[in-house]
């Protein structure tokens, strides 16, 4: 099975998108969840397309929430949100569980994201699609990525190249070539 470990903010949205929707709606549009920090419920429609270029080349790529959303909202409603944007929620399998780790600095959903795939023997290619530092064992530093993680950045979320290397990771052959993206 090949999944993707998905983040939503700095992958499905970013800060301009953040901007354009507080401009729509007059400076609001955040809700509060519980004690959550405060979350911009829509995606960006160009980093949601980048995201479907993912999901038109890996066929039978299937999508496990890490994003700190699947803690404020459940599976049913995760999907729904891709669907609005275009994306096939069916193939939404799963989400990571929640690990807490005590005076932890680094960042917990690499070992949230080792869980799961532990308790897994059918994956056969991953990718860790995310904008933040998500520690060990994926990464040492936050500079670095590595094998199976691809960064995108807040300020621009999911790139149509970085969209291609994940292509590449989880072993498909892209034929966005014919776009010069390389």
């Amino acid at each position: 099975m090949k999944v993707i470990f998905l983040d939503f903010d700095g992958v499905l949205n970013s800060a301009a998108s953040f901007v354009l929707e507080a401009r729509k709606r007059g400076g609001k549009g955040r809700k509060h969840r519980e004690s959550f920090c405060p979350v911009n419920e829509t995606l960006c429609h160009v980093c949601t397309s980048n995201f479907k270029h993912i999901l038109d080349e890996v066929g039978d790529a299937k999508i496990v929430i890490s994003s700190t959303w699947r803690q404020l909202y459940d599976l049913d409603w995760l999907r729904a949100k891709l669907e609005e944007y275009g994306i096939d929620g069916s193939r939404v399998i799963d989400k990571t569980p929640v690990i807490h780790i005590k005076f932890s600095q680094a960042a917990e959903r690499g070992v949230e994201i080792e869980a799961w795939l532990s308790a897994r023997t059918d994956v056969t290619h991953y990718v860790i699609l995310d904008d933040n530092y998500i520690g060990p064992p994926f990464q040492s530093n936050p500079m670095e990525t590595g094998p199976n993680f691809v960064k995108s950045t807040w300020n621009v979320g999911l790139t149509l190249p970085l969209a291609v290397e994940a292509v590449k990771i989880l072993g498909g052959k892209d034929k966005s070539h014919k776009l010069h993206l390389e």
